[in-house]
């Protein structure tokens, strides 16, 4: 205790008289007396002067919750979708209109016979069938590559329009024929929107 502590005496006091002793405890400062910049241990000789204790204490402290707030916490993020989620959805999306746009455009280039009888209901020549067959090709190798996706899907916007007005002019069943084409753009754009973060950055902006 001696080394700890400080005993000074009042000198001036007569023998016999009681003596007033008062003893100052050295004690370390406190944590919240410190003047410690963002790196502590630059100032003492690379050692740092807060105690472990005190540090994961703070740590504990500030990551404490209440039961509301930890609940909310855990619903937020389970009902958050993840980035890579949406994304694959986008694929998944885009893959199966590749697909019906690729069979398409392929039975339009070997002039089907399906597809050289439906060019004559609605009008067309026979022979354009090709040539439309390899528009709508390149429309839709425009639109898998995600640098020019967002062209070929305004390309694909217009050559199925195309279509829409096709069979308007024959007069065709309306939701089963006349609109299947535009299920087909509105799928387009779905899957672009997915698998695109600058079309949603736009959108949003």
């Amino acid at each position: 205790m001696a080394a700890g502590h400080h005993g000074l005496a009042n000198r001036d006091s007569l023998p016999g008289e009681q003596v007033q002793v008062t003893l100052v405890l050295d004690r370390p400062p406190r944590v919240s007396e410190l003047a410690i910049d963002e790196h502590p241990r630059a100032l003492f000789g690379g050692q740092s002067v807060i105690p472990r204790g005190c540090v994961h204490s703070g740590r504990q402290a500030s990551r404490r919750r209440s039961p509301a707030q930890r609940d909310r916490a855990i619903e937020q993020t389970a009902t958050r979708p993840a980035p890579d989620t949406r994304y694959r959805a986008g694929v998944v999306v885009t893959a199966l209109i590749a697909l019906f746009l690729a069979f398409d455009s392929i039975i339009h280039i070997l002039e089907i016979d399906a597809a050289v009888e439906s060019f004559a209901e609605l009008g067309y020549p026979e022979g354009s069938a090709v040539a439309i067959g390899v528009l709508e090709l390149a429309c839709l190798a425009l639109y898998v590559i995600p640098r020019t996706a967002v062209l070929g899907a305004v390309l694909l916007t217009g050559y199925l329009g195309g279509a829409v007005s096709a069979h308007v002019r024959i007069e065709s069943p309306l939701f089963s024929t006349t609109l299947f084409p535009v299920y087909v753009g509105v799928a387009v754009w779905v899957g672009l929107y997915l698998r695109d973060p600058r079309l949603r950055t736009l959108l949003a902006g």
